[in-house]
Order: structure tokens, then sequence, then C-alpha cells
């Protein structure tokens, strides 16, 4: 008899117990999911985290170093006395920061330092502006030709109305027929680079990258290779037709071949050569997709209609050389650029 009482009190209870298992299944899943998503918003995935941090690098160290008018150049420079000048401290450290910014994308992490002494290049800038020509061979009848000068000279060198709204970044997308091997961009990430030299004037500006060897010098972290644009998020305002693949040490590209993929379909390039004579030896092409700054500015919107069109933005582009000759090695070289738009990165 006892047990028959016992009975259905037990099975009254596992009953009741199975309700509540019924119940809370589902808030069980509700904090479950509530958790993850607090989870994912205190720790973001590294690709949002690497986006952001790519995103405000471009404001800081692109956007944060734009000179916005010649004035603030503060040029203290003549061409009637031929005085090369001086510019504002403020304009030096803005142009070394670009400069660096550029090789951090590329890959190319050791910092160039400001040189002690930037006359050749000032010298130079003001050769060109007095002038109204570029010329890596100045001779001794241009207007304030100087010796300085013609050692500024061999700098890389620019010209034009509003040039300093585009110091150094002119430079790296090395436009024009006569750039076809970008010297000007592998002077600026050269490997093994450590100090800059700048000089301006309102129309005319000279960069010179250069390394200063000596015996106690730093070691530096030197990368097997690099490229422009190079790997993970590049905002696609700096992302121009010609891009480029360098060695950092003693190489060929002589049998390398050029792949370029979005989500495995093929994209065209055009002009590919490779030259080791300016900086580190290199592999140039053209992306047939895109086409030279002339025909835009660098943040104008029809160069991101363009982007957008391709369905480029925050699409992995995938680039293969291969048959990269390094020493007496055959390597083939495999990398992601992610194109997108900084204004978006919330």
């Amino acid at each position: 008899m006892e047990k028959l009482k016992n009975t259905p009190i037990i099975s009254s209870y596992l009953i009741r117990m199975k309700n509540k298992k019924s119940i809370r299944r589902p808030t069980a899943l509700l904090l479950f999911f509530l958790s993850t998503l607090l989870l994912v918003s205190f720790y973001p995935s590294p690709e949002i985290d690497a986006k952001k941090q790519a995103a405000k690098n471009y404001q800081t160290e692109f956007l944060g170093t734009t000179i916005h008018t010649v004035e603030e150049l503060k040029w203290t420079g003549d061409v009637q006395s031929c005085k090369a000048g001086t510019l504002a401290p403020d304009v030096y450290q803005k142009i070394v920061r670009r400069a660096n910014y550029f090789r951090e994308l590329a890959g190319v992490h050791n910092q160039l330092q400001l040189d002690s002494n930037h006359a050749t290049a000032q010298a130079a800038a003001l050769l060109m502006f007095a002038n109204n020509t570029l010329t890596h061979d100045p001779s001794p009848d241009m207007i304030c030709f100087s010796k300085l000068a013609e050692l500024g000279a061999g700098s890389n060198l620019s010209f034009g109305t509003v040039i300093f709204k585009e110091f150094v970044v002119d430079q790296i997308a090395d436009e024009g027929g006569s750039n076809q091997s970008v010297g000007h961009r592998r002077w600026i990430l050269n490997a093994d680079a450590r100090f800059l030299r700048f000089g301006a004037t309102p129309n005319t500006y000279a960069l010179d990258v250069f390394s200063n060897y000596s015996w106690n010098a730093p070691v530096l972290t030197i990368p097997e290779t690099y490229s422009y644009p190079g790997k993970g998020y590049i905002p696609y305002q700096l992302i121009f037709k010609r891009w480029s693949f360098s060695i950092s040490g003693e190489g060929s590209f002589s049998d390398a071949t050029i792949t370029v993929k979005k989500n495995g379909q093929t994209i065209s390039v055009s002009n590919e050569t490779w030259d080791n004579a300016y900086g580190d030896c290199s592999i140039i092409w053209e992306m047939n997709d895109l086409f030279d700054e002339d025909e835009y500015d660098v943040a104008e919107a029809n160069k991101r209609a363009v982007f957008s069109k391709l369905g480029w933005l925050n699409t992995p582009i995938t680039i293969t050389i291969a048959n990269v000759e390094i020493g007496d090695v055959k390597k083939n070289f495999t990398y992601n650029i992610i194109p997108f738009d900084p204004d978006e990165v919330k």
C-alpha cells in the first residue's frame, strides 16, 4: 500500500521536473544567445580589429598629414635672390609620418628618420621652381643653379600648381609614361632606407629617401618581400593602377608570372615588367580595370564608384607571383589585399 501511495508522488515529481525543463530550455537558449552577443561586442574578431585599425591609420597618418594650403608651408625662400629657404617644422614631421605610413601599408616596418640637414633637397626644389621644370641633371646655366641643387636633383622630384596637397602620394602612385618602373615609389619604400630629406616651394618638392651605412648603425628588420598595395586592408583611395612586388635582397623576376583573382575569377593585368635599377628589385604591372589618377583626384567620389562597380570593396583580391628567384631558389608568393572605404568603418 505504501508503494502504491508513493508511486504517483514520484511520477508527479518527474512530470513537474520535465515541465520545468521544457519551460527553461528557451530561456537558457536566449541567455546563451545574449551572452554570445555580449562576448562578440566586447571581443571583436581580429578581422574587425584590423579593419578598424586600418581606418584609424588612414585618418591620422594620411588625412592627418595633408598640407591644405600653401601658407602652411611657411616657405622662407625667394626665387629673385635664389634663397632656398626652409619650411615650417611641422611640415617635415608630416612628410616623414606620411612616408612611413606608406611603408607600413607595403609591409616595410622599419621607420624612416628625418635627416638633420635638408639643404640639398630644398635647393633642388628651388631650382625646379625657378626654371619651371623637372630634371635630375641640372646645368650651370639654369636659374638658381648651385652645387647643393645639383646634389639634390637626384631626389624624387614633383611639380604642380597644388602639389603640396599630394606630397608623397603622387610619387607612390607613380603614374605617367616615364614612370612605368615606379622608381619614385621604390625609393620611398626601399626596405633598408633609414633617412629622409625634404624640400619644397609652392609648386615643387624634392624627396630624398636614403640609407646612411655606418658600423654602429642599428640592425634593421627587413622583410624578404613586400608589395604595393600591401597585404590586408588598404584604403581604396590609395590604390592606383600600377601595382608592384619587391625583393629586399638579391633576386630576379626573369621567369616570374603574375596572377590576380577575385572570388576565383582572373582579373586582367598588363604591362608586366621587372626592374632592379631603383631601390629594391621589383616586378610591376597595371590593373586594366583601373586608370591613372590624372583622370580623377585621389579622394573623389568617382574613384569609389569604380571600386564599387568592380565589386572590389571589402573583397579579397588574391595576388600570386610565381617563379621568383631569390638566391638560387625559385619561390611562389600569394597574398590578399582588401580594398575598403575608411569612411564606412565605425
